[in-house]
């Protein structure tokens, strides 16, 4: 992927304050970071519970491009909308992508303390705990934050930032979307890169692929923050899963040899 990066340029950004943040980006150095990563006064997201657990609902997997414009191995598609393989001679039906979310945010235990932080700094942290993708309105960051929680669940966090400042949080198609009602289609897009490729690689491939004039994207941690038309961000991540059926392919290659 590294050599991937002929389209996009890193960018000095004094005001990009985000904990562990890595280098930002702006695609083709034509617009500036995005505002909802810039820094706060004190902002700090921890995961007190063990791993996190695998957000990857049956049926969310992007379908792989056609043709592929990354030219990696695309993969056969499933034959069911839940990914079990063909021939698979029994295969129950997901549950509803709402309660299998919630079921599961509400074992995932966090501490999270904030002070006029914007709230997507805030989100990205939770993201990065939680290991988690997800979908926001690009306004969320003028939204100030000043939270302290010790000990509570990521359900418990969701629902008090979408009280708080009257969002609507729902989980849908593999992202968790945090949107205000009635706000523009979501134009921010944080993203966990497949396992093993860093983040500023994955941010520079899809800088150079699939990014449209005007987008940009930065790295914080191990995440991508990326800003975007949706047509842009939906690319990102079928980027994501195009690289991840390639290291599965790979990986049943090598158990084959």
């Amino acid at each position: 992927l590294a050599a991937m990066c002929t389209g996009c340029v890193p960018v000095v950004h004094s005001s990009f304050r985000l904990a562990d943040a890595g280098g930002p980006y702006a695609c083709r150095a034509t617009s500036p970071l995005p505002r909802e990563v810039e820094g706060a006064r004190m902002l700090s997201v921890r995961r007190l519970s063990g791993s996190p657990p695998d957000w990857r609902h049956p049926g969310a997997v992007p379908a792989p491009s056609k043709p592929n414009p990354w030219g990696l191995p695309a993969g056969a598609p499933a034959s069911n909308p839940w990914g079990a393989p063909s021939g698979s001679a029994e295969v129950a039906a997901p549950a509803d992508p709402q309660a299998w979310f919630d079921a599961r945010a509400a074992e995932l235990r966090l501490a999270v303390e904030a002070e006029e932080a914007p709230l997507t700094s805030v989100l990205v942290g939770i993201s990065r705990a939680a290991r988690l993708d997800l979908s926001l309105d690009p306004g969320l960051g003028d939204l100030p934050v000043t939270v302290v929680l010790q000990d509570a669940s990521l359900a418990e966090v969701l629902d008090l930032l979408a009280r708080d400042h009257g969002l609507a949080v729902r989980f849908d198609d593999g992202l968790l979307r945090v949107e205000r009602p009635g706000a523009d289609p979501a134009a921010t897009l944080v993203l966990l890169p497949p396992e093993g490729v860093p983040a500023a690689e994955f941010a520079s491939a899809w800088c150079a692929t699939a990014a449209l004039p005007g987008d940009g994207a930065a790295t914080a941690g191990e995440v991508v923050v990326l800003r975007g038309s949706p047509a842009s961000l939906a690319a990102a991540r079928r980027l994501a899963a195009d690289i991840e059926r390639a290291t599965d392919e790979d990986d049943a290659d090598g158990d084959q040899d």
